[in-house]
């Protein structure tokens, strides 16, 4: 190693390794993995990479880094200089010019990504505040029904009660109720633009009752609740992943519909073939999801016309994320209400699922006790399915508890002893 001798080395001493046995015994300088010599090798490999790029660029601006590379090369570059860069052939001026660009047009995109989600949260909120315009002339619309049909029984009682102004008053009359057509087809027509921005096919609007409608309409505004930053609702969860099985029943419309707002709320979803076409009823998940996110998904589902018969926590091993499809043992289950998804507290606990029980007839009354039931379409069991303590008993199928508990009540109002179990 030199220099020799008693020769002072300073800060700026070059040191000059001859030894070979010295270069393979220092570890930090010749270990393969890690050491200098390697590392030295392969910040020479990405040098000259660099250079090639920097060629490609002089030719073609377009030619740039990826963003992810640009800010990786970005950090490498700044602990080094031009001097360094000579051993490898030079280029600094080009190579530094190659990652600015890379690092600018990088920063650009990730900005124009962002602007694109406020114009898209914007464009959502607009839409919000249209809808709640279009409720407002629905509700004016309706008062003024309200006062048409007033005016109308007004109308046919003076033409009752005075002869002489008959003709007169049935014309009014017949004036009044024109109006009154009119004005109803106008609300019919605002009602189903509403249904038709929640995602809902013509066919469907058509053959809808009027309770699945007002499911549908306070669906919507419930969602428009949760967005406000009064009601502390948490943000939605970016990411989340949420497998949907789509059915037939559905509607091909609706499907869309839900897919793309939930994508715009940054969840994760994705579609999978079902095993049945029946509609869709159940919302299944399985990890530490949030309750809001919970009830978005809810909400937005019976905005879409869907009836939601139960919430339930996954028990068994498997992916973290919600999952939505249908369920035949919920099928006769009672309906979820949007009050009750919009008051719920519980759909992130262990205890998310509704509370279901059923009604155990006592032995000295299961005989009048299945003759009742039956009268009211109500079938019992004595099966062991459903708890084996259950077995030779008269039971009743499962039902939410508070039905379960109404039922019982009936039940010994009429003489019938029974009681209410959680299988």
């Amino acid at each position: 190693m030199t220099p020799y001798g008693g020769d002072p080395i300073g800060t700026n001493t070059l040191i000059d390794i001859s030894h070979e046995a010295l270069i393979r015994c220092w570890t930090r300088l010749s270990d393969p993995k890690g050491g200098w010599l390697i590392r030295e090798f392969e910040d020479g490999l990405i040098w000259k990479s660099l250079l090639v790029q920097a060629d490609s660029f002089e030719r073609d601006t377009s030619n740039i880094l990826s963003p992810a590379t640009a800010r990786e090369r970005s950090a490498w570059l700044e602990p080094r200089n031009p001097a360094w860069a000579e051993r490898y052939g030079g280029g600094w001026t080009r190579v530094a010019r190659l990652v600015r660009a890379s690092v600018k047009e990088a920063e650009e995109a990730e900005k124009a990504e962002r602007n694109q989600r406020e114009r898209q949260i914007q464009e959502l909120l607009n839409n919000q505040r249209k809808q709640r315009w279009i409720r407002g002339i629905i509700t004016v619309a309706a008062l003024l029904f309200a006062a048409l049909a007033a005016a109308a029984t007004w109308f046919w009682w003076t033409a009752k009660n005075a002869e002489t102004s008959q003709r007169t008053t049935n014309d009014r009359l017949h004036v009044a109720e024109q109006d009154l057509q009119t004005r109803n087809g106008d609300l019919k027509r605002t009602q189903a633009l509403l249904l038709m921005q929640n995602g809902w096919s013509d066919e469907r609007i058509k053959s809808a009752s009027a309770d699945l409608v007002k499911q549908s309409l306070d669906a919507g505004q419930a969602l428009q609740r949760l967005t406000l930053p009064t009601s502390g609702a948490e943000p939605p969860t970016r990411g989340l992943s949420l497998v949907y099985y789509p059915k037939e029943a559905d509607g091909k419309t609706e499907t869309e519909i839900l897919l793309q707002y939930w994508i715009l709320l940054g969840y994760r979803p994705s579609s999978e073939t079902a095993i049945n076409s029946m509609s869709t009823n159940t919302i299944w998940f399985r990890g530490n999801i949030r309750s809001d996110d919970l009830k978005r998904i809810a909400l937005t589902l019976m905005r879409a016309g869907i009836q939601l018969r139960a919430i339930v926590r996954l028990t068994t091993e498997g992916s973290t994320g919600v999952f939505v499809g249908h369920q035949p043992d919920f099928s006769d289950f009672k309906p979820w209400s949007v009050q009750e998804v919009a008051d719920s507290h519980e759909l992130g606990s262990l205890n998310t699922a509704r509370q279901f029980a059923i009604v155990l007839l006592k032995p000295e009354s299961a005989v009048e006790g299945e003759r009742y039931l039956l009268s009211k379409h109500i079938f019992t069991t004595t099966l062991s399915s459903i708890d084996p303590t259950f077995d030779g008993k008269t039971v009743t199928r499962q039902m939410p508890v508070d039905e379960a508990g109404r039922l019982s009540a009936e039940l010994g109002a009429h003489g019938i002893r029974s009681e209410v179990q959680k299988p």
